[in-house]
Order: structure tokens, then sequence, then C-alpha cells
């Protein structure tokens, strides 16, 4: 699946011209999202408003470290076990699509890798950025 490629990173009605984008990266995405969730996190519990200026600069570290990139995969955006039926020669048929997004591979591998743990080897491919994938690669 993410051997198809687009040169911008979206919903796949947007970059494939059905619709309009609203621009910026795939980068800044992530970490526009994940600023925004530390800021709710820290409405709601102390210990993340505690460390809310430290998870911040980590963020910003982390996002300063990647690379932009110019071609994205396509990705299911939840893909897990759930998502995924056999069809009735045996192969997988992905379901649950309404998230299918042209962005980092690595999204779904970091997600699988959580979700499959010690089987997640099976479903590595090649190619992944260490960056991307939080420097972390227990695989290797």
């Amino acid at each position: 699946m993410h051997e198809y490629r687009a040169p911008r990173f979206g919903k796949v009605a947007f970059v494939d011209g059905r619709g309009v984008s609203k621009g910026g990266t795939c980068e800044a995405a992530h970490l526009d999202h994940a600023l925004m969730n530390i800021a709710d996190a820290a409405t709601r519990d102390v210990r993340a408003a505690e460390g809310r200026e430290e998870l911040e600069d980590k963020l910003r570290t982390l996002y300063a470290a990647v690379e932009p990139r110019s071609e994205f995969g396509l990705l299911h955006g939840e893909l897990g076990a759930e998502h995924i039926l056999v069809g009735p020669h045996g192969e997988p048929v992905i379901i649950d699509i309404e998230g299918l997004m042209y962005f980092d591979a690595e999204v779904d591998h970091c997600w699988m890798r959580m979700r499959f743990e010690e089987h997640y080897p099976a479903l590595r491919v090649p190619g992944l950025d260490p960056v991307r994938m939080m420097g972390v690669a227990p695989w290797e």
C-alpha cells in the first residue's frame, strides 16, 4: 500500500484533486497535532500541566531533526487487525478506509509496532526513516 505515492500529503480526495488541501507540511501537521494534544491534556491532568513545557520542548527538538520529504505513501490511518479481513482466496482486504491519506508511511508502522509488538518484524518494510520512527528501532 505504501508503494502508491503522491507529491503532497493529505486525504486522498484532496491530493488527487477532488478537494482543497490546507497546505503546510506533513511534519508541521504532526507537530501541531501533538502540541494541541499536550495543551488539552494539561487542562485535564496536573502532571501534564507540570510537564507541558518539557514535553513541548522535546517535540520541537524531534521536529527539528526531521528532514522534509517530497513524496508520501498511501496510509490507512487506523491500521490494525480489526481493519483487515481475509478474502475468499486468503488475501488481505482492508476495510474502514475513510481515513485513507498520503502521509508518512512511518505513522502506520509506529502504530503497528506498538500494537503487534514481538510480531512486528514480520510487518516491517525496508526504507523507513529511523528519525520519523522516533529514532527507536527495536527490530535492529
